[in-house]
């Protein structure tokens, strides 16, 4: 179970290293700083609209990485 655990982690860094420094910031402070959209977008001084376009893309790659699972 470990190994899977290691293994999708790594693929699911992988992705996010894939779409760009921004996408993946964002994607951290959302999902393990537990920060709203807006508290991102105050925090990286980019508009709301920009965190929600990155985090769709990077939950679309999370997705598919599940998916081949």
């Amino acid at each position: 179970d470990k190994a899977i655990i290691i293994e999708t982690l790594v693929a699911v860094d992988k992705a996010l290293c894939g779409l760009g420094e921004r996408a993946r910031r964002i994607f951290m402070l959302s999902q393990i700083d537990g920060l709203t959209y807006q508290q991102i977008a105050l925090q990286l001084k980019v508009s709301l609209t920009t965190v929600k376009k990155h985090m769709i893309r990077a939950l679309t790659e999370c997705a598919l990485i599940m998916a081949q699972r």
